[in-house]
């Protein structure tokens, strides 16, 4: 099953690829507007700083023009409880679109214990019999999302750059017969300063993945547009994102 999502990933990277070199605004615009809310503080940027380091190290041009985004302060972060139940969800999601039978997927809507959890668009996805490739690759996709959501529950101490795509022996150590109920009480939420630094990290690298698509460059470092894609969707919907839902989080806007 998991060769199927790596072949839909490669298709699937292919078209943030695309999506990249044709956004007129980049993830600039949306970060600009969670910026509109309050003005940067000294913590905001020495975040900044610090990631810009990181990316410097990588050889990874940096765009000094970028604003750090919001500080501990200033961010909605979600409960631990609202976590786990994003995880499972966007597990699930991502199984379907992977092409598992639509009776796994109820099944584990139900064990998981999170159906009632599911974003409008998630819950359209799982009730179509016959989704679009195109959606199975979109959603396929998720197990990135998933993967940072591990990170962010403490279920693993490191999150590496958007360079290699999550395979599914490392997502089942720490998902697998999970519910609701286990995963609160074998995981822990990271504290936000620990998420903010990934979020505004993510941000500068999907800044400089755009900078090489729409140059026409080699993408820097071996970034990976899908990986960072959903990993920009995970971290900024942890953060609160001007407070948008999980279908309103879009990268490219």
């Amino acid at each position: 099953m998991r060769l199927l999502c790596i072949a839909l990933g490669l298709v699937g990277g292919v078209i943030a690829h695309t999506a990249l070199a044709e956004s007129d605004s980049g993830p600039v615009a949306e970060v600009s507007a969670l910026n509109a809310v309050a003005e940067p503080t000294e913590a905001a940027f020495a975040r900044k700083d610090r990631s810009e380091a990181v990316l410097l190290a990588e050889g990874i041009p940096v765009d000094v023009s970028l604003p750090p985004i919001v500080d501990a302060r200033q961010a909605l972060p979600r409960s631990h409880e609202e976590v786990v139940r994003r995880t499972l969800a966007v597990l699930a999601t991502a199984i379907k679109g992977e092409g598992a039978a639509q009776e796994k997927i109820e099944r584990l809507l139900d064990d998981f214990g999170v159906r009632s959890d599911l974003s409008d668009d998630e819950a359209a996805f799982i009730s179509n019999q016959s989704p679009s490739t195109l959606d199975r690759i979109r959603y396929a996709w998720r197990y990135e999302a998933a993967w940072t959501f591990v990170w962010a529950l403490s279920l693993v101490d490191t999150l590496e750059p958007p360079r290699e795509i999550v395979q599914m022996r490392k997502l089942g150590k720490h998902l697998q017969g999970k519910t609701v109920d286990t995963l609160l009480a074998t995981s822990e939420l990271r504290p936000i300063d620990d998420i903010l630094d990934q979020a505004d990290l993510i941000y500068r690298y999907r800044n400089a993945i755009t900078q090489a698509v729409q140059q026409d460059r080699d993408l820097p470092a071996g970034l990976d547009p899908g990986i960072a894609e959903e990993r920009y969707r995970a971290l900024y919907w942890l953060i609160g994102n001007l407070g948008q839902d999980w279908d309103e989080i879009d990268p490219d806007r």
